[in-house]
């Protein structure tokens, strides 16, 4: 058996009392609401997601990086700053 990726913690009751329980679902009953439910991501798949986001940093870092250089190069060679701050973005860092 596999570990669901996301948990629940929501009001319900347990052994005869009420307060939070765990679950798959975060509103199994009728009438309860989705907003009363607390979700829990594995760690895994937080750590991955963390992962990721610095990957993506870092390679907007760059990009922002070699779009400065293109623009320094394009006021050192024409007098005029190439204006269009978007135009590497998503290209890698080659010149479209």
């Amino acid at each position: 058996m596999k570990a669901p990726e996301k948990i629940y913690l929501v009001p319900g009751e347990f052994d005869g009392e009420q307060g939070l329980v765990w679950c798959e679902d975060p509103a199994p009953g009728v009438g309860m609401r989705r907003s009363e439910s607390t979700g829990y991501i594995r760690e895994d798949r937080y750590d991955a997601a963390i992962w990721r986001i610095e990957q993506l940093e870092s390679e907007l870092s760059d990009t922002r990086r070699y779009a400065q250089s293109l623009r320094q190069e394009s006021l050192a060679a024409t007098g005029k700053p190439d204006l269009d701050p978007y135009k590497y973005i998503g290209t890698g860092g080659v010149d479209p």
